[in-house]
């Protein structure tokens, strides 16, 4: 009742209006700092009912109606893919190709990365392959109707021909003596590590062996929720978001739930280094109510680093409640198809609907971004101002991925 219909906030009955010149939260107070708190955790519980439906037992989110579809249809024919212009479509480096909790022990997984059709499976141990999908044989997709074999290796199921998912040597040929095995029956194996819940592969143009490590999480988090959408852009436009400090005052000011965005609004402030293999990234997210600047002690922080072309791990600093982990990930399905996957950990004590509310804001600003990606083109010399932020800077560290 305090706001008029044109959004002017009036003084309410009984209040001094000269009390609306100052915040309310400062020395001189006209609502105590533990009525703020107290208003800003009621808001927050009437909004975690509606978010908590949006998310399934399996910690899976699901957008709901009112959003940007998650799924984008992909570039438009008119982007073409032009080798002078753009970027390699498939950096070197580790890249996400599954979930660990998806690939089980002795299970097999086919996926789409990098232009390419790959095999994921566990051997008895749990050790993690991945190798090329399709049998040197008669070409059947070694991930359909294949099985891991008690001894670790990946059987085809067309005609029964066995693969080291090590090496990626053909080890057995049913009827056919192993000393006789046919020459060239090989298929490309990648390197495979497991970290921060992912099994990332090692993908280099020219062969080369890995040339740094993948981060990791600290010990003792819980997966809590996983978000996936495509986006139809090249693989460098979605991480070089980091490095482009304007474009979060432009599209990512307005509040994130809706019907506030006329009194509550966000305000950032970011910087961007590179460091080697990784750049580090910090984020500050400070909360403005009706033009006036919320208390410090109400800023979410993220403070993370890219390492390689793909993976970025970011630690975030909640107010009241402590820090979360956000892995995002970039795989490049196709030269302008990405997969882009988040998926937030918390410590064991903190309660579920703390991620919940963390992955349900974050994906709102994320789907903001998604439209512009899909159907915008990459310019490699653009005009750039100095408001813009460090976007050349990160596009040269960038290019070392490429070959």
């Amino acid at each position: 009742r305090g706001v008029l219909a044109r959004g002017v906030l009036r003084a309410p009955w009984g209040m001094d209006a000269s009390a609306l010149d100052s915040p309310p939260w400062g020395p001189d107070a006209a609502v105590p700092r533990v009525v703020l708190v107290l208003a800003v955790a009621l808001a927050v519980l009437a909004l975690a009912k509606a978010v908590e439906r949006s998310v399934d037992v399996h910690g899976v989110y699901r957008t709901p109606a009112d959003l940007v579809p998650a799924r984008s249809r992909g570039p438009p024919r008119s982007r073409l893919v032009d080798p002078d212009v753009m970027p390699p479509p498939f950096p070197n480096g580790w890249w996400p190709v599954a979930q660990s909790v998806d690939v089980p022990r002795l299970g097999l997984r086919v996926e789409a990365a990098l232009g390419r059709v790959v095999v994921l499976f566990r051997e008895a141990d749990g050790t993690p392959r991945c190798t090329d999908a399709y049998c040197p044989h008669l070409g059947a997709n070694l991930g359909v109707g294949g099985r891991v074999t008690p001894s670790g290796t990946l059987a085809c199921g067309y005609h029964g021909w066995e693969f080291c998912g090590a090496t990626g040597e053909c080890t057995h040929v049913p009827g056919v003596e192993d000393t006789r095995l046919p020459r060239g029956a090989k298929i490309r194996a990648y390197p495979v590590v497991e970290r921060a819940g992912l099994l990332l592969a090692w993908f280099h143009a020219d062969g080369e062996a890995p040339s740094y490590e993948p981060p990791a999480l600290p010990p003792g988090l819980v997966r809590q929720v996983h978000t996936r959408h495509e986006v139809g852009s090249h693989v460098c436009e979605i991480p070089e978001n980091g490095a482009d400090v304007a474009h979060l005052h432009a599209l990512h000011a307005d509040f994130v739930v809706p019907w506030l965005d006329r009194v509550m609004r966000h305000k950032w402030t970011a910087t961007w280094a590179a460091d080697g293999h990784s750049s580090r990234v910090r984020i500050v997210e400070k909360l403005v109510l009706c033009g006036a600047d919320l208390p410090d002690w109400l800023d979410v922080v993220a403070e993370g680093r890219q390492v390689g072309p793909s993976v970025v791990v970011l630690r975030i600093q909640l107010p009241l409640v402590g820090a979360l982990y956000l892995v995002e990930t970039v795989l490049a399905l196709k030269p302008l198809l990405q997969r882009v996957e988040h998926t937030f950990w918390s410590p064991w004590w903190m309660p579920r609907l703390v991620a919940v509310l963390l992955a349900w804001a974050t994906i709102r600003q994320f789907e903001r971004d998604v439209p512009i990606w899909s159907s915008k083109v990459y310019l490699p010399r653009p005009l750039l101002v100095s408001s813009d932020g460090p976007i050349q800077r990160f596009r040269a560290w960038f290019r070392q991925f490429s070959s």
